[in-house]
């Protein structure tokens, strides 16, 4: 056990600045340090709403099941040892979702290359605003499908 790593976990990308990358059939993980900022790719955070469950059942959901963010973390943080150090409407540089779990590494691996290149302008964060919107379209977008499916006035009418 590496005693700097806080889980335990020497292959943990979050508690340390350890670039991991984990894709299995139930797992996409894979987190790149790069200079300031730390490029992760993972499952979509919407995807494990429990709602997310109760739509699929009924077909209307059509999330990106998968993002890669930038988060600026300064030369030194990690993940974890950001949280409450940089806030959060500092951290989120840049945010884009992915369909394909087939070309999930190579999309993560573009924004690491485009982050080390100096292309992506990553010198403001994004609004919390975008990031709520970019989360919460496809959300709002299944429930007004599920809405005009016939189930309003139903246990299901938000």
């Amino acid at each position: 056990m590496n005693e700097n790593t806080s889980c335990g976990d020497v292959n943990c990308g979050f508690c340390d600045r350890n670039d991991v990358s984990v894709i299995t059939d139930t797992t996409v993980r894979i987190v790149t340090y790069v200079g300031e900022y730390c490029v992760q790719t993972m499952e979509a955070p919407e995807l494990m709403d429990p709602m997310i469950d109760v739509l699929q059942t009924f077909g209307v959901t059509k999330f990106p099941p998968y993002v890669t963010t930038v988060c600026y973390l300064g030369k030194e943080l990690s993940l974890g040892s950001s949280v409450g150090v940089v806030p959060d409407s500092e951290l989120v540089r840049f945010m884009e979702r992915h369909n394909s779990k087939v070309l999930v590494k190579d999309a993560h691996d573009m924004v690491v290359s485009s982050v080390k290149d100096g292309t992506l302008d990553l010198s403001k964060p994004i609004s919390m605003e975008e990031l709520a919107e970019s989360g919460t379209q496809y959300f709002e977008e299944a429930l007004k499908r599920l809405g005009s499916d016939g189930l309003s006035g139903t246990a299901f009418d938000f």
